[in-house]
């Protein structure tokens, strides 16, 4: 037989390959060559994987100035080697007089250089340490080394004095390799 004749037989792993795009997630790619890392249809972004490593962040400040600058009350960053999502969040403020939707406090979440989406301008408060608020959709998903920022601007002429703001962040990371 001629070598430049030879068309080798498919397997079904190559059959398998073939029906793969660039667009394919990868997590449904592994599943399908009978990698465990994920459960069986879920991405590892919608129901946390048994090798994710939760976590919880959360920190309070006092009430910033009234100066409309936007203050960071917590920063984090994702580590190397690990994606994630932010699944439930807390803002709150424990001082007296604020009515949410006044636009005094604006709560804001930052990754990286751009705003989350939809949480670019939150004017009201949201869950509380007990009892976080759950973000539905997909949740806020990061990637490796991202640096994520929970911020609140203090609008110019707010009446609001004393408090403190909290936030917090509540998720896991999972593995991208």
């Amino acid at each position: 037989m001629l070598q430049g004749q030879y068309v080798p037989k498919a397997n079904d792993a190559d059959r398998t390959l073939w029906t793969l795009t660039l667009e394919t997630p990868r997590w449904k790619s592994e599943r399908l060559f009978g990698s465990s890392r994920y459960r069986e249809d879920q991405p590892p972004w919608l129901v946390m994987p048994p090798n994710a490593v939760p976590f919880q962040k959360f920190n309070s400040i006092a009430l910033p100035a009234a100066n409309g600058n936007d203050v960071t009350v917590l920063q984090f960053v994702v580590p190397q080697g690990y994606d994630g999502v932010i699944s439930s969040l807390v803002q709150q403020y424990t001082g007296t007089g604020f009515v949410d939707g006044s636009g005094d406090l604006k709560w804001r979440i930052r990754i990286g250089d751009r705003w989350a989406e939809d949480m670019g301008n939150m004017i009201t408060q949201l869950g509380s340490l007990q009892s976080p608020y759950q973000i539905y959709r997909s949740g806020i998903r990061l990637r490796d080394r991202d640096a994520v920022s929970y911020v609140v601007n203090h609008a110019v002429g707010s009446s609001l004095s004393g408090g403190r703001i909290i936030c917090g962040c509540f998720g896991w990371y999972y593995p991208t390799a």
